[in-house]
């Protein structure tokens, strides 16, 4: 047989064998071109079956409006002329104007608004406060690293979300302490021998002498069994052999899980709140955290907010301009957020604050 009749007779068998492969698998009778996509390589993997097509493009529909919302907010903050408009009247179209920048106060009680039972009746909403990072440094082509932190607020709200926390500690009266702030594990050597165990890298060298003999004879202690670690700085040197065990949990002085106060670590763990930043294709960062409940007082959500502000500013490398860029409030479920003003998120340094409370006394 010649070589091109060779070619054609080929190729017939293998679409026939692809048509048949496909009828059997599926049940279908007749194999339309949506059905089926040749890919560009040969052999028995040569054809594929397409992907649905549907669901492809309603993903790139949503994808086209979130980046087209996103541009024109950028191309209106960029608008100085628009930005410089004040409106006449306290009704306004709000595409021709800035959106109005409120202190925290004014910014709750138009929170409050929407949430008021005529409305939505949310009045035990959570409000969550975002914030929008200069992760920028020096270089150019350097930026921050992401963070987690975990802090207490001035005051307490909500249902606390059960952590269990690993204390490692070696004097009777700091056991004590972790004990009573609520840690699920306590102890010094013998708790690091329970995780010795667990791993399979236990010896002979530790001696189990504590209330933690069932859970190390039994191995019960597991990385799921705990959520953070913490340890006093007389402790940190002996748990070196459980780094490679903890990974990302081991106790850091930079994460703040190890210091002097064992019951204070233990508490700020067991009864804080976490907020972690993260960073987007535009090298911008963004955090989310909740200030509090809208049936709190203003001081409350007050405090709550500075003590946010006053941590958030910490993490501050030497900058090239604010740490925070942009702030705004939200309370689920309603999509409304309220723009803060960029003199709510400037921390005062002492001298300022001591030249306010001055000419307040003097007035």
């Amino acid at each position: 047989m010649a070589a091109p009749l060779q070619n054609v007779f080929r190729t017939l068998c293998r679409s026939h064998a692809v048509r048949s492969a496909v009828q059997r698998s599926t049940g279908a009778g007749v194999i339309s071109g949506h059905q089926m996509t040749q890919v560009r390589f040969k052999g028995k993997g040569r054809y594929k079956m397409a992907t649905d097509l549907v669901s492809s493009r309603e993903q790139r529909i949503k994808r086209t409006k979130r980046v087209q919302e996103l541009q024109e907010i950028i191309d209106k903050e960029s608008d100085a002329e628009l930005m410089a408009r004040v409106p006449a009247d306290d009704v306004w179209i709000r595409a021709y104007y800035p959106d109005p920048r409120l202190s925290f106060p004014d910014a709750v009680n138009q929170l409050r608004q929407f949430a008021c039972p005529e409305m939505l009746d949310n009045m035990d909403g959570t409000i969550q406060l975002h914030l929008t990072l200069n992760v920028s440094t020096k270089k150019k082509t350097k930026f921050m690293g992401n963070f987690i932190k975990t802090m207490l607020l001035p005051h307490k709200f909500g249902k606390e979300i059960e952590k269990r926390v690993v204390a490692f500690c070696k004097t009777p009266e700091d056991i004590q302490k972790a004990k009573e702030a609520k840690a699920a594990y306590v102890g010094g050597l013998d708790l690091m021998r329970a995780f010795e165990v667990w791993a399979g890298i236990s010896s002979c060298r530790w001696i189990c002498s504590c209330e933690n003999r069932f859970q190390i004879e039994k191995g019960e202690i597991h990385h799921e069994d705990y959520d953070i670690v913490v340890s006093t700085m007389d402790m940190i040197d002996d748990i070196t052999p459980l780094k490679k065990l903890l990974k990302d949990l081991f106790p850091n002085s930079k994460k703040g899980s190890v210091g002097f106060d064992i019951e204070e670590l233990v508490t700020k763990y067991v009864e804080g709140k976490t907020f972690e930043s993260t960073r987007d294709e535009n090298n911008v960062g963004h955090v989310t955290m909740d200030v509090g409940l809208l049936s709190m007082s203003d001081e409350q959500l007050i405090a709550n907010f500075q003590a946010y502000i006053s941590e958030m500013n910490r993490h501050r490398t030497p900058p090239s301009g604010p740490f925070i860029t942009k702030a705004f409030l939200t309370c689920a479920p309603s999509a409304d957020r309220v723009i803060l003003a960029a003199s709510e998120t400037i921390v005062k340094e002492k001298s300022e604050e001591v030249e306010t409370q001055q000419e307040a006394v003097a007035a």
